[in-house]
């Protein structure tokens, strides 16, 4: 198997990587820290790959999070844990949480101490090292999103989960552009509240301020709207989110 052949060629639906992760699914089965140099041996004996084709392999497999030495998990298994999964599709389908709200939810969702902060924190962790999900800072806040998530957009999710910021972008959807007292007005609450938040809008360049009049900024309009949306199925707007 020639390796500069194979190498473009590799995904985890590659019929020979496919073999080399059950493999490393059948050593985990046998009570065994997955061990690279291990697995590269069984893989040679057991497999009959060639050397450079499956060093190949295990180093795709490495490089992608597929596996990691010394762990006794592959991603294919990492799931498998009913609180990690739990955690896991929390934050596929809740997008732009952070980290308090993600456990304000999760324990509001299960019996009182069947997780706690630290088992929260180190199946985070676990996800994380496996490339399932990713984190990143706004203000002091972490927030956790899918891994194939765009983090700009999902700044966007998480100021939207704002009341007041989401009532901002749902007013300028529909009419286009308007001044800081109409905003005001509409909005219905207090003018310092809605010019901080407007004020915060447009330094993330989510909305413009041309001459007084604020509208979206065109280049995001686009996931703006789609953020409002979702979030209006979610129904999740509300001043304790932030």
């Amino acid at each position: 198997m020639n390796q500069e052949i194979l190498a473009p060629l590799l995904g985890s639906d590659h019929p020979t990587v496919k073999k080399v992760i059950k493999l490393a699914n059948e050593i985990l089965a046998e009570g065994r820290l997955l061990n690279i140099e291990y697995l590269y041996r069984r893989a040679k004996r057991e497999l009959q790959i060639p050397r450079e084709g499956l060093l190949t392999i295990i180093q795709y497999m490495v490089n992608k999070k597929i596996i990691i030495d010394g762990s006794k998990f592959t991603k294919d298994t990492i799931l498998n844990n009913s609180f990690r999964n739990l955690i896991y599709n929390f934050i596929r389908d809740n997008i732009g949480l952070h980290f308090s709200v993600i456990k304000r939810n999760l324990m509001k969702n299960l019996k009182e101490n069947q997780i706690g902060t630290g088992q929260l924190i180190w199946h985070l962790e676990m996800l994380l090292k496996f490339r399932l999900i990713k984190s990143f800072m706004v203000g002091n806040h972490t927030i956790f999103i899918p891994v194939e998530f765009d983090e700009n957009i999902a700044k966007i999710y998480y100021h939207a989960r704002n009341m007041i910021r989401n009532k901002i972008l749902r007013h300028l959807i529909i009419e286009k552009q308007c001044t800081r007292p109409v905003l005001h007005e509409a909005i219905k609450e207090s003018r310092e509240n809605v010019y901080y938040h407007i004020k915060i809008l447009i330094e993330n360049d989510y909305i413009i301020d041309n001459n007084r009049e604020l509208s979206l900024n065109s280049k995001l309009s686009k996931y703006i709207i789609e953020a409002i949306q979702y979030l209006s199925h979610k129904k999740e707007l509300n001043n304790k989110i932030i």
